[in-house]
């Protein structure tokens, strides 16, 4: 298995600090890009198959706990800058500066999630792996059936037929 994420830059750090010297990007878009296409055809090459933007596995041994985030289920993050997830609408991370962490380990913030935050997520997520988005999972988030009725509305026109 191979993750292959670009670099990113965080800020306070010795890296960071020596782009900013330098008036330039260490890395710019265009190369970026072919790195990333590099990096591709050459895991492909050695018999990895893509199965995410940034993952690579033989013999579908995939990162079973990534799929826990690309498709809404709920999990724990333990330790400084780990985020959780109660599958539903709420969201908590952890302060991500180790000192500070270690003096307040129950500080944490905490984001509940809209609807729309919810719906944006699963569509983000999901387009990031080669299954896409499935008709199942629209259909649990809206809670229709594969004919594009509410649920409810089926069920009361069941009801309700003259």
């Amino acid at each position: 298995h191979v993750s292959a994420y670009a670099l990113t830059l965080e800020n306070k750090t010795l890296l960071s600090h020596t782009e900013k010297k330098s008036g330039a990007p260490l890395i710019n878009e265009h190369q970026q890009v072919e790195h990333y296409f590099e990096v591709q055809q050459r895991l492909i090459e050695r018999g990895f198959e893509q199965y995410e933007v940034s993952n690579y596995a033989r013999n579908k041994a995939y990162a079973l706990h990534n799929k826990n985030y690309w498709k809404g289920f709920p999990y724990l993050g333990i330790g400084p800058g780990a985020h959780s997830y109660d599958g539903k609408y709420i969201r908590r991370w952890n302060v991500a500066n180790n000192a500070q962490y270690i003096k307040q380990s129950d500080w944490f913030d905490t984001e509940e999630l809209t609807d729309e935050n919810r719906w944006n997520e699963l569509w983000l997520t999901g387009l990031r792996t080669m299954e896409g988005v499935s008709q199942d999972s629209l259909e649990q988030f809206y809670r229709l059936t594969k004919n594009g009725f509410l649920k409810a509305d089926r069920l009361s026109s069941l009801l309700f037929r003259v």
